[in-house]
């Protein structure tokens, strides 16, 4: 179970900052991959992109339910169970990458 540590490398920082980087992966776990959009724009809610194969969800880091797409039941289970057991890290990479404080 893969989470990528807090302290992703400055190159990673570096061109999120500048913008060059339209994601961050922070995490794989089983083929589900855990993604952050830094920047990105709209959202009212704080939440965590997950890719399996060719679907995708975004899961609340407050309620951690799904609040978009859909991916096979027994992922979408194991993505939000991965992001219970990781919300302090995602939620601090959300607070960091939006400049928005997530409690």
């Amino acid at each position: 179970m893969a989470l990528i540590d807090e302290k992703i490398n400055f190159t990673i920082w570096e061109q999120i900052l500048t913008g060059k980087l339209t994601f961050a992966k922070v995490g794989e776990y089983k083929g589900i991959k855990f993604i952050f959009h830094p920047r990105e724009q709209g959202h009212n809610e704080p939440h965590l992109h997950v890719k399996y194969q060719d679907a995708e969800i975004s899961i609340s880091l407050i309620s951690f339910e799904v609040i978009a797409g859909n991916i096979p039941p027994q992922r979408k289970r194991q993505a939000v169970d991965w992001c219970k057991k990781h919300k302090s890290v995602l939620k601090k990479y959300w607070s960091d990458f939006h400049e928005e404080i997530v409690a």
